[in-house]
C-alpha cells in the first residue's frame, strides 16, 4: 500500500489543490508541481526520498508504508488470541462469550481489538490465554486476569466472569510472580520465591498439587525432586509442561492423546519427567497438544491433531514430537485449544489449526493444517509537515492514498505519519526534516551578449547574465549563415564556453569572421533566449613588442596603424621620425642655445 501526497501550484503561504493523475504531471511541469509522497511496504523506515521540494510541493517523495503493529509475544487460548505490542498494550481477537478479549464487550472479533488496561498507567509485560480466559503480568508487579471463572482460573478468590482485567491474589505475603501461562481452566505460574503456583480446575491433576481439588487462589506445585525449580512453565486443556532448573522438561495432568510427551497415555497429578533426546528452549500447552521450540528455530508438536493443531500438514494424533514445517524459523510460540500461533523470525504471526472463530487471524474461518500468516489492514490518518496536516486524504483503492499537502515557507521540516492498523491508532512514523520546501520555481531571464571586434588570432568573450530558481544552466549556439539556422556551440572549434556557461570565448579566425552567437537559459519552469551577437575579425600584421627602443617603437606604431591609419597620422608620424633624426645630429640644440643668447 502506498501513500501519495499531491499539491499544486500555489505560492508559498496558501494551500494547494489535490492532483494526483499522472496524465497531468507531463502538462503541469514545474508549475503544476504535484507533490507525491509514497508509502510502500518493502523497505524499513527509511528518510524520504528525494528530501527536498518547492514550497508548494512537485516533488515526488517515497518512504515506506508504516508495518502496523509488531508484536513481541503472542498467546492462543480454545477460540481466540492474544498478543503484546511493543508499547505495552494487549490486542486480542477470536471468540468472546466469556469476555476472554478484555475489551469490556463479549463481542466477537474477527481481527485485534485493544485489551483494556487494569488501571491508568498500567501496562502488561507477558500475557497467556487459557479456553475463555487470558492472564497477563502487569508493569506495576500485579498479574491480572480476564475472561470465564467458572472454575476460579482467574485466581481472584471468586468464580465471576470478568469482561475485563481483575486482579490475581498473591499465593503469599511478598511472593510475586515473574511467569505465566493459562490452561483449558487452570492458570499456572512462577513465583518469586523459585517455586510453581497453579489455580483453578484441577480434575485431572493439572495443578500439579498431588491432589484433584479445584481452586479459586493459587496454591503450588510439587516440585519434582529435591532442589530442581522450573524455569519455563505453560499449561493446556487439562494439562501442564515446564522447564526445570535441571535442563530436563516435565509434564502432569490429562495425557489422554500423549500430551505430556513421554511416550504414554498416564495422566498425572504430579510432575513426570519427559523423556530426555531432544531438548527444547520454550513449551507451550494447548487443549490437548503441546508445540516445543528448539534453539535453532524450529518448532516441534505432539498430541491431539485434529484440526491439524500440530502444523505438520497432516490431521494425525502424535504422541511423540513431531517439526512444524513454515520455511521460516520461530521466535516465539504459543498453543490454544485446537489452534497454535508463532512469531516468525521474519517478523510476521502465523497460525495454524482450528479456524470456527477467527482464531488464525488471517481474516478467514478456513482451518489450516500448516501455518498462514496473521494478516493486519494498515489505513492512513493523517500525513503532517512540520505538525501542519495534509487536506482530503483519499484511499485511491490501488495501493495508494492521495491528501493535499500544505504550502510552507521553505526549509527543512518534519514529516509524521498517522496510521491505523486494524482500526487501532498506532504510534505516529516520525522522519525528522524528512522532506524541505525550497522555493516556489521563476522562470528563466537572460541578457543580450554585445557584438565583439577582433584581430585575427585574438580572443574574443561574450558573455550574459541570468535569473531564475532554480538556478538556470546556460547553453550557447552559433550560427554561420547569419542567423537563419543555428548549431551546437561545437560546431564552431575555436568557440569555448565556460564552467558555468555565462561566458562563451571565441578565438577569432578567417573562418569565423561574421559568426553569430547566442544563448539559452534553461530550468524546470521554460527556457529564455538572447538575441544574437556578431564576431568581427580583422586581420593583423607585425609582432614586434613595444617598448624595445625610439626606433622600435616607431616602427611598431607605424606597422600597427599601417592598415587603418589616415593621411593626417602618417604624416604626424613621419614628423615625429624626422624630429628625432635632427635631435640625434644636435641640429635643434644649438638652436635653442641661440635663442638664450
Amino acid at each position: 500500500m502506498c501513500l501519495v501526497v499531491g499539491a499544486c501550484e500555489a505560492c508559498a503561504h496558501k494551500e494547494g489543490a489535490f492532483v494526483v493523475r499522472r496524465s497531468l504531471l507531463g502538462a503541469l511541469g514545474a508549475a503544476g508541481a504535484v507533490a507525491v509522497l509514497v508509502l510502500g511496504s518493502t523497505a524499513a523506515h527509511a528518510t524520504p526520498v528525494p528530501d527536498n521540494g518547492p514550497v508548494a510541493g512537485g516533488t515526488t517523495v517515497s518512504v515506506p508504508e508504516p508495518a502496523g503493529v509488531t508484536f513481541t509475544e503472542l498467546a492462543a487460548g480454545y477460540a481466540h488470541s492474544v498478543a503484546l505490542g511493543p508499547d505495552g498494550n494487549a490486542y486480542a481477537w477470536g471468540r468472546n462469550w466469556s469476555g476472554q478479549l478484555g475489551d469490556g464487550t463479549t463481542v466477537d472479533r474477527s481481527s485485534p481489538v485493544q485489551v483494556q488496561a487494569p488501571e491508568a498507567g498500567v501496562t502488561f509485560t507477558k500475557i497467556a490465554a487459557g479456553y475463555e480466559h487470558s492472564v497477563a503480568l502487569g508493569s506495576d508487579g500485579n498479574v491480572y486476569a480476564w475472561g470465564g471463572n467458572w472454575t476460579g482460573q482467574l485466581g481472584d478468590g471468586t468464580t465471576a466472569d470478568r469482561s475485563s482485567p481483575v486482579q490475581v491474589q498473591a499465593p503469599e505475603a511478598g511472593v510475586t510472580f515473574t511467569k505465566i501461562a493459562a490452561g483449558d481452566t487452570h492458570t499456572v505460574a512462577l513465583g518469586s520465591d523459585g517455586n510453581a503456583y497453579a489455580w483453578g480446575s484441577n480434575g485431572f491433576g493439572q495443578l500439579g498439587n498431588g491432589t484433584t481439588v479445584h481452586s479459586s487462589s493459587p496454591v503450588q506445585v510439587q516440585a519434582p525432586e529435591a532442589g530442581v525449580t522450573f524455569t519455563e512453565i505453560a499449561a493446556g486443556y487439562a494439562h501442564t509442561v515446564a522447564l526445570g532448573s535441571d535442563g530436563n522438561a516435565y509434564a502432569w495432568g490429562h495425557n489422554g492423546w500423549g500430551q505430556l510427551g513421554n511416550g504414554t497415555l498416564a495422566s498425572s497429578s504430579s510432575p513426570v519427567q519427559v523423556p530426555a533426546g531432544v531438548t527444547f528452549t520454550e513449551l507451550t500447552a494447548g487443549g490437548a497438544h503441546t508445540v516445543a521450540l528448539r534453539s535453532d528455530g524450529n518448532a516441534y508438536a505432539w498430541g491431539r491433531n485434529t484440526w491439524g493443531q500440530l502444523g505438520d500438514g497432516t490431521t494425525a494424533d502424535r504422541i511423540i514430537p513431531v517439526q512444524v514445517p513454515a520455511g521460516v524459523t520461530f521466535t516465539k510460540i504459543a498453543a490454544g485449544d485446537a489452534h497454535s500461533v508463532a512469531l516468525g523470525s521474519d517478523g510476521n504471526a502465523y497460525a495454524w489449526g482450528h479456524n470456527g472463530s477467527g482464531q488464525l487471524g488471517d481474516g478467514t474461518t478456513v482451518n489450516s493444517s500448516s501455518p498462514v500468516q496473521v494478516a493486519g489492514v494498515v489505513e492512513v490518518t493523517n500525513v503532517s509537515f512540520d505538525g501542519i496536516a495534509g487536506t482530503n486524504l483519499v484511499d485511491n483503492g490501488d495501493g495508494t492514498w492521495s491528501v493535499n499537502a500544505p504550502a510552507h515557507p521553505e526549509g527543512p521540516v518534519n514529516v509524521e505519519v498517522t496510521y491505523t492498523w486494524n482500526g487501532i491508532a498506532q504510534t505516529p512514523v516520525t522522519y525528522p526534516e524528512g522532506y524541505t520546501y525550497t522555493p516556489d520555481p521563476v522562470a528563466p531571464t537572460i541578457t543580450n551578449p554585445l557584438d565583439q571586434s577582433v584581430a585575427n588570432g585574438s580572443t574574443a568573450v561574450f558573455s550574459v547574465t541570468t535569473t531564475g530558481t532554480p538556478t538556470p544552466t546556460v547553453s550557447w549556439e552559433v550560427s554561420r549563415d547569419g542567423g537563419t539556422t543555428w548549431e551546437e556551440i561545437t560546431a564552431d572549434t575555436a568557440a569555448t564556453p565556460a564552467a558555468d556557461g555565462l561566458s562563451l570565448a571565441v578565438v577569432g579566425t578567417d573562418a569565423n569572421n561574421g559568426y553569430q552567437y547566442r544563448a539559452t537559459a534553461t530550468n524546470s519552469v521554460g527556457d529564455a533566449v538572447s538575441q544574437a551577437a556578431t564576431l568581427t575579425v580583422t586581420p593583423g600584421e607585425g609582432t614586434d613588442t613595444p617598448g624595445e627602443g625610439t626606433e622600435g617603437n616607431v616602427t611598431t606604431e607605424l606597422a600597427s596603424t599601417g592598415s587603418t591609419a589616415t593621411p593626417a597620422v602618417l604624416i604626424a608620424a613621419m614628423t615625429a621620425a624626422l624630429t628625432a633624426l635632427l635631435l640625434g645630429a644636435g641640429l635643434v640644440t644649438a638652436k635653442r642655445r641661440r635663442r638664450a643668447e
